[in-house]
This record gives C-alpha cells, sequence and structure tokens, in this order.
C-alpha cells in the first residue's frame, strides 16, 4: 500500500509528472501513504527526482550509478549511498522547492513535507494498538526496508542491467524483476523516454 499507493501512485505518477488528475482528497490521501513510506516528504521526494529526469546519469544526477566509475561503488551509490551523501540544496526546502512550484504553495502538502514522520507515527501506533511489536515491527520495519529497496532498485538496477528499447540521453533499462517489485516502475527505459 505505502509503495504502491503512496511512492508509485503518488509521489512518483502523480505529483512529480502529473500523468492523471484527481480531486484534493485523493491527493492528499496519497501524499499521507506517501509519507507512511518513510522515504521524505512528498515535495522533497518529487524536488529529487524531477532533478534526476533533468540530469538523468550526467554528473548531476543525484542517484546516477555512472557518478563513480567503478560499478559496484556506482550502483550502490544509486542504490543507497546518494541518501547519505545528498547534496546540501535537496535537503533544504527553501532550495529544493523551486522544483516544485505546483506543490510548494499548497499548505496542507508543506506541512505533510515538514512534519512527514508524523504519518508513520500514527500508523506505528495504530499497529502497536492492534498487535503489539509483532505488528509494529512486521508493519514498519521489514515493511519500509522492502520498499526502500523496491524504490532503491529503480535508482540503480534500472540504470545498470535489462534492455533498452528507445534511445535515450541516459543509460535507463526496462528490467523485468525491478517492475514485478516496484509496480511497474522497472519499464524504466520506456518511462524516461515519455
Amino acid at each position: 500500500f505505502t509503495g504502491c499507493v503512496g511512492i508509485t501512485l503518488g509521489y512518483h505518477r502523480y505529483f512529480t509528472h502529473r500523468s492523471f488528475k484527481t480531486s484534493k482528497p485523493v491527493e492528499y490521501f496519497m501524499a499521507i501513504a506517501g509519507c507512511m513510506a518513510g522515504e521524505a516528504g512528498p515535495i522533497s521526494w518529487v524536488a529529487a527526482h524531477r532533478y534526476h529526469h533533468t540530469y538523468s546519469d550526467m554528473e548531476q544526477d543525484p542517484h546516477s550509478p555512472l557518478r563513480d566509475p567503478n560499478p559496484i561503488k556506482g550502483f550502490l551509490w544509486a542504490h543507497i549511498g546518494w541518501l547519505f551523501g545528498r547534496e546540501k540544496f535537496l535537503a533544504e526546502f527553501e532550495s529544493y522547492k523551486k522544483y516544485t512550484p505546483d506543490m510548494a504553495n499548497d499548505k496542507f502538502i508543506v506541512f505533510l513535507n515538514k512534519y512527514h514522520i508524523l504519518p508513520a507515527a500514527v500508523l506505528a501506533t495504530v499497529l502497536y494498538f492492534l498487535g503489539g511489536w509483532p505488528y509494529v515491527v512486521w508493519g514498519m520495519f521489514v515493511r519500509s526496508v522492502i520498499v526502500y529497496h523496491s524504490t532503491w532498485f529503480v535508482n540503480s538496477a534500472s540504470h545498470v542491467w535489462g534492455y533498452r528499447t528507445f534511445k535515450t540521453t541516459d543509460q535507463s533499462k526496462n528490467n523485468w524483476w525491478v517492475a514485478i517489485l516496484s509496480f511497474g516502475e522497472g519499464w524504466h527505459n520506456n518511462h524516461h523516454a515519455f
């Protein structure tokens, strides 16, 4: 739910690319689900992804595996390392909001971006009262690791392994197993082409 509705459908397809139209209640629901995934606030996530598309697999791309000539280091950078070495402008609202002018003026979305941990904390609390620590461990920690890696494989594996149907200016590739894990996001070359 948090990976599919929150990240794939909400943060990525709706907020980043505006692939479809929806009502404000559905928009806010998807933003809350995205926050529950624990991958950052909606404005922060969208800004980084739009920046990625602007500079895909160039030196400025925040999570390109090509940033390091060593293929193993490059893969690890694209998969997870970039989160710990994030460019300063992608970590500060006043800098990255210029990539999201369509979102940065919505007071509720700005609130969610600032307090993005709040929906996850509410979910953890509800899970604890429903089933104790086992529900929290499986519903928060195990789920989060699965959603994180599924999302990160789009940045790493889908720029390293797979096939290219379309000529693009980057190294994006279609990767069937990443597509299964990430609700279709592994058809990454198609995504970058269109």
